[in-house]
């Protein structure tokens, strides 16, 4: 009989390289979103908007964000830095989350700033408080 073992809750400061990692990637892919916005606009004649003062720039690098994270949890539960640091996030039941669950986990992230990570360190399985209201683990993977 094969028993299947439960993976073991990924430590804060694991959790914190891994989106260190992401956050390299993620500011290559918004400079580059971007360069693209504004060469696109220039081309069509059309001003140019500038991040954080027109709600149509700010949205357009909150979806690339979030297609982002969606994308990678839903499709291998990893991100580029999770995969570097051998940590995946999956539902409750062990299972893969789905696109969908995946926005819900980023929304629940983007909801409580600052207080869902400090929740980890209060928490027995080290879940962050947006795990736990999106239902998800994150999980360490053996070597």
């Amino acid at each position: 009989v094969i028993q299947k073992t439960m993976p073991l809750p990924c430590p804060p400061h694991i959790r914190f390289f891994a989106f260190l990692y992401d956050c390299v990637v993620l500011v290559f892919l918004l400079f580059l979103a971007i360069f693209l916005y504004q060469q696109i606009g220039r081309y069509h004649g059309v001003q140019v908007p500038v991040f954080g003062r027109d709600i149509g720039i700010t949205l357009y690098c909150l979806a690339i964000v979030a297609l982002f994270y969606g994308y990678f949890w839903s499709r291998t539960g990893q991100t580029i830095g999770m995969r570097t640091w051998r940590v995946q996030v999956l539902h409750r039941d062990g299972t893969r989350l789905r696109f969908i669950q995946a926005l819900n986990r980023l929304a629940w992230a983007w909801m409580t700033p600052g207080i869902g990570w400090l929740w980890m360190w209060f928490n027995d399985d080290r879940h962050a408080l947006y795990d736990i209201l999106a239902r998800t683990q994150l999980v360490r993977l053996p070597k």
